[in-house]
């Protein structure tokens, strides 16, 4: 049953990242302050992650897959 709850677990996460980068965002841009806010906050939230080096790559991704623009 643990296998199902660390899916379950995994779903929640990816939509909680979805949603702090949206709300994170002015309008569909994303600046470098706002990208490493975002980072900040989720890496905070999620501290016990120990993978954590990757987020400001899927924070980049996630952007893209929303049609957000990112601004250097």
């Amino acid at each position: 049953m643990r296998g199902l709850q660390l899916l379950d677990d995994l779903i929640a996460y990816i939509e909680d990242f979805r949603r702090r980068v949206v709300d994170g965002t002015d309008g569909n841009r994303i600046t470098q302050i706002e990208k490493s806010r975002i980072v900040a906050a989720i890496k905070q939230d999620y501290h016990n992650y120990r993978q954590n080096w990757w987020v400001p790559i899927c924070v980049d991704a996630m952007a893209r897959e929303m049609n957000i623009e990112i601004v250097a």
